[in-house]
């Protein structure tokens, strides 16, 4: 099982920020925000998974970084572009996983921790 901890979401990947906006303001950041959490990844000792189809049971906790109200909905969209990054490191696509949410105490700059494991 692994366990990392990634940056929260840039405001502009929330659901709706980018409706308001157009679909190139926010695909820059995507792939940068995609990128960041592909090497945050590795360099908390993620590696590829010897098998493409892998079940992989994923956790994802978010731990905002302030008060704001925020739905679980929003928070996972926003994160998409994380999932990926994760996605592309363990080398196991995203389809399947087994994907869980929560939602945690706020810290400071927000986070959002994964906890990946091989679903048996």
């Amino acid at each position: 099982m692994h366990t990392v901890t990634l940056p929260w979401p840039p405001s502009c990947l929330f659901p709706n920020a980018k409706r308001r906006t157009h679909w190139s303001k926010y695909a820059k950041p995507t792939k940068a925000y995609r990128a960041l959490c592909g090497w945050e990844a590795k360099a908390q000792g993620v590696r590829q998974h010897n098998d493409p189809t892998a079940a992989l049971c994923v956790s994802l906790t978010f731990l905002p970084p302030d008060n704001r109200r925020r739905d679980m909905d929003g928070m996972l969209g926003a994160f998409k572009a994380g999932i990926d990054g994760l996605s592309d490191v363990l080398g196991v696509d995203d389809c399947y996983w087994s994907l869980a949410t929560a939602k945690g105490e706020k810290i400071k700059g927000g986070a959002v921790i994964a906890k990946i494991e091989v679903r048996i």
